[in-house]
């Protein structure tokens, strides 16, 4: 069983149900990934941390925990599921016709092309009936897209910059 918990918190619940419990702390795509567990009691407390993990160690060592690197794992946590999972976004903005442009936004388990990204977007609009009977050259001379890529250390450093605690 997984408990998952604010960071704030996360100090005093280990303290209280873990008692003694090294807490480990592993690097994550939006930060620091916490974890402590008591096998025999099935038990693991987790929490998603925005900042660095050597800022959120230094943090849960100041409060009086014993953290070392790494982390507990429970795949039949729908808490942990995505927990070491990297993720790549794609963004595309373009024309629309309308005063404003359109943007277009997926998430990616591994690094995709700039034409994976693309086609992804031009497939969905096909499929939602939102193209017509437009050709993928056709969308792409009119729509004047441009492809953003980001990677997971980006991400990472876009949640950091607005870490807090």
């Amino acid at each position: 069983m997984t408990l998952e918990v604010s960071f704030t918190e996360y100090a005093e619940t280990v303290a209280r149900m873990l008692p003694g419990t090294d807490v480990y702390v592993a690097k994550h795509a939006h930060g620091a990934l916490i974890t402590a567990a008591d096998a025999k009691q099935h038990l693991v407390v987790a929490c998603v941390h925005t900042a660095s993990a050597e800022t959120t160690q230094k943090a849960l060592e100041k409060a009086g925990l014993t953290c070392r690197s790494g982390s507990w794992f429970d795949p039949e946590s729908p808490a942990m599921s995505h927990a070491h999972a990297e993720v790549y976004v794609g963004a595309v903005a373009y024309k629309t016709g309308e005063a404003t442009p359109g943007i277009w936004v997926d998430a990616y388990a591994s690094l995709p092309t700039q034409m994976m990204v693309l086609r992804q977007m031009f497939d969905e609009f096909v499929a939602t009936g939102e193209l017509g009977e437009a050709t993928f050259e056709e969308f792409t001379k009119h729509a004047d897209p441009s492809v953003v890529i980001l990677a997971p250390s980006e991400l990472s450093r876009f949640i950091e910059g607005k870490a807090v605690g």
